[in-house]
């Protein structure tokens, strides 16, 4: 590992390790899960608050999570395999192997959109059928009856329109292409293979380190608890059941460039390949969605369930993958996630050389104010602060350099606070500074 990559992660550990405990907190989280691999190897495994908010069942690295549309990954990587194997080309149409998807409209012919285009959300299909799972938890067991010339949105391909209906169309495709139904199939040549020991396609009623999955925020109404179910025909879109672990398992193996039984080079090589469809900021792959953090793209997916939030993502050049989850809707993982990639590239683009913060130890954790906490963290070269609040604390956090002993000044902040003038650390108590002052206000460590 280079130096500057293992500061990068010194810092990016710091950052959450003082900062979500007291995040989920202030977000009224029940629970995180956080895993951070390099290079294939996970070096950062923890869980934050409770699994189970009424057994006070505290989340760890084992805890099960639903999550969702990361489900799209493993059916992409089934198709590729099915490719490989000259069982299908992703540039068939899906009707060559699921005669019934055939119907017309004004729009378009079902018959004409290929797998490639479910692939990457570029067919014009329905967001989610006709049916009403996403509120009454009934998913459909079969498909066919939900498939007509209602079905087309878009003359595909085009533009980019997101489909759970469409993946779980390519569940069809597999299971008529390998002669196995869908999570039979997963499981046998893709969860086992990759060695996934806590990962299941969908619901069975095993409840075994699974999280209870939360209500959000609602003015008029206490927490509650959704039950769990089965996702049946929609589980290549949405049924996954994992954890932190091994999704960041999986985007290793999406981001590795060497070839094995499960994939070739050539195929993940693929699915990181973004769509015509993509935006500025945003893209698509083939079963990865695409994100512009610090001018670089990091690949993975997002998931929504009920009562389960979570990200995932990997940056191809330094390696690095980052997964959270969570389990209460309103949740932000996506901003954690963005943000534990925004330090570490923050690190990787500053200078080495400058003088180093003496006794950093000193400084680092969390002070309390009136308006609010503030999380303190050392840089190879400098301090930092940000709200505990902050959603991107990545973006624009306070710079403080150090000027004297216990005396730093602010150098970056926004134009309506404090830059110029000096920060400073006191009451030193077994080796940590007890109070951080700034424009004489004192914030006292938590």
């Amino acid at each position: 590992m280079n130096k500057k990559h293992q500061q990068a992660l010194e810092v990016v550990a710091s950052v959450l390790d003082h900062w979500l405990p007291h995040k989920i907190q202030y977000d009224e989280l029940p629970a995180l899960s956080v895993a951070i691999s390099y290079k294939g190897k996970i070096l950062y495994s923890k869980g934050f608050g409770y699994a189970d908010v009424e057994k006070k069942v505290e989340a760890t690295p084992a805890t099960k999570y639903r999550v969702a549309s990361m489900s799209k990954m493993f059916t992409a990587i089934a198709l590729m395999q099915l490719q490989e194997k000259k069982k299908l080309n992703i540039n068939d149409r899906v009707s060559k192997y699921v005669p019934w998807f055939n119907a017309k409209s004004k729009v378009g012919d079902l018959s004409k959109i290929t797998i490639r285009q479910l692939l990457s959300h570029t067919s014009g299909l329905i967001r989610d059928g006709h049916g009403d799972q996403w509120e009454t938890d009934h998913f459909p067991k079969l498909l066919k009856e939900d498939v007509g010339s209602n079905s087309i949105i878009y003359k595909n391909p085009a533009k980019f329109k997101y489909s759970n209906h469409g993946y779980a169309i390519l569940g069809e495709v597999i299971q008529a292409v390998s002669g196995l139904p869908y999570n039979s199939y997963v499981q046998k040549f893709v969860i086992d293979p990759l060695g996934l020991k806590n990962t299941s396609p969908d619901f069975t009623g095993e409840k075994n380190n699974l999280a209870k999955g939360y209500t959000r925020k609602m003015s008029t109404k206490e927490m509650q608890s959704f039950e769990h179910v089965s996702t049946h025909a929609y589980s290549p879109a949405t049924g996954f059941i994992s954890t932190a672990e091994d999704i960041a398992k999986v985007l290793d193996f999406l981001n590795s460039k060497k070839s094995n039984r499960t994939l070739s080079a050539k195929s993940k090589q693929l699915m990181r390949s973004r769509t015509p469809a993509g935006e500025k900021d945003e893209a698509y792959g083939l079963g990865l969605q695409m994100n512009r953090v610090s001018k670089r793209w990091v690949m993975g997916h997002s998931g929504g369930f009920a009562g389960f939030i979570s990200e995932a993502a990997f940056h191809p050049e330094s390696e690095l993958t980052v997964v959270v989850l969570s389990n209460r809707l309103g949740a932000n993982p996506h901003s954690i996630a963005m943000s534990t990639f925004g330090f570490f590239f923050r690190v990787m683009g500053k200078s080495t050389n400058a003088q180093k913060v003496k006794n950093p130890s000193r400084y680092e954790g969390v002070y309390r104010g009136r308006w609010g906490d503030t999380v303190v963290i050392a840089f190879p070269n400098h301090l930092i602060r940000f709200s505990v609040a902050a959603n991107r604390p990545d973006m624009s956090p306070s710079v403080l350099i150090e000027k004297s002993s216990d005396t730093f000044v602010i150098k970056e902040d926004n134009r309506y606070a404090s830059v110029g003038e000096e920060a400073l650390f006191s009451e030193i108590k077994d080796g940590k500074a007890q109070v951080f002052s700034v424009s004489g206000a004192p914030l006292h460590r938590v």
